[in-house]
């Protein structure tokens, strides 16, 4: 037993060597695709699917860094321009300029509950339970939209290494397959080992840009869930504050009128 594990680590320590010579002495005319070939079919397989999903996460990547840039810095102005207005009327107009910003729904979805009743008009508990409910529904559907693929990921992050690890294990089989009486262990297993080391490489390569890409989307979501629910908070303040400051007398039940007229006109 102490013999394999000794013959095992002596061709994982030398694969790699043995490999890089042989690349070095092997004619001009051998394309990269013949190299990985060798490794056999198996490993050529893992090693395009982790190719195509590397593509995929770098793609996904693009597009989800411009769409956060474009709905954060479309935040910061809605911002600071709720901070300088007075009225949300005010902001109606710009709106249309920040849509990235989920900010913005929630604006408008506030603003047409309040024009529907204006404070000082009705029930005010009932106006402020609406608002609450339009900027708590805005905000979720925004930012569901910002998270819209980040699943992908994840899942890319978590699956790339093994994929890539089953190659690895693959090919190490197949180059003990590979081993003859007639020749040398290590070189006739070395090169196939090299090319199924090259598979975990890869999915290394693969999963390490999507966990921190994924990652850092995550953090970004968290810091503009945290900047809506201050918007929410701070709108029902101001609209708590434009609450009537007086309630309007109501006779009590079953109290009759009189009872609420002058002493001298009673009689």
């Amino acid at each position: 037993m102490a013999s394999v594990k000794h013959i095992f680590t002596t061709l994982l320590i030398a694969a790699p060597t043995l490999a890089f010579a042989e690349e070095v002495a092997a004619p001009a005319t051998n394309s990269m695709f013949a190299y990985l070939l060798e490794g056999g079919v198996v490993v050529l397989g893992t090693l395009i699917i982790l190719l195509v999903l590397s593509v995929i996460c770098w793609t996904l990547i693009g597009i989800k860094a411009s769409q956060f840039n474009r709905a954060l810095s479309a935040t910061r102005k809605l911002e600071r321009k709720y901070e300088s207005a007075d009225t949300l009327a005010q902001m109606v107009g710009e709106l249309s300029n920040h849509a990235a910003s989920p900010l913005a729904q929630m604006i408008k979805g506030s603003f047409k509950e309040i024009e529907a009743q204006p404070p000082g008009t009705g029930d005010h508990s009932v106006l402020l339970s609406n608002v609450q409910r339009i900027l708590k529904r805005k905000a979720r559907i925004g930012l569901a939209r910002l998270e819209e693929n980040l699943g992908f990921l994840a899942t890319v992050a978590s699956a790339s290494p093994f994929i890539g690890l089953f190659g690895t294990v693959w090919g190490i089989m197949d180059a003990f397959a590979h081993i003859r009486a007639d020749q040398p262990i290590l070189t006739t297993v070395a090169p196939h080992i090299a090319h199924a080391l090259i598979a975990t490489g890869v999915g290394l390569a693969t999963a390490i840009p999507a966990v921190m890409a994924y990652n850092f989307f995550v953090g970004k979501l968290k810091g503009l869930a945290l900047q809506l629910d201050a918007f929410a908070d701070d709108l029902m303040l101001r609209l708590n504050r434009s609450a009537p400051t007086h309630a309007t007398r109501q006779t009590p039940p079953n109290i009759p009128q009189s009872a609420h007229r002058p002493m001298h006109e009673v009689g």
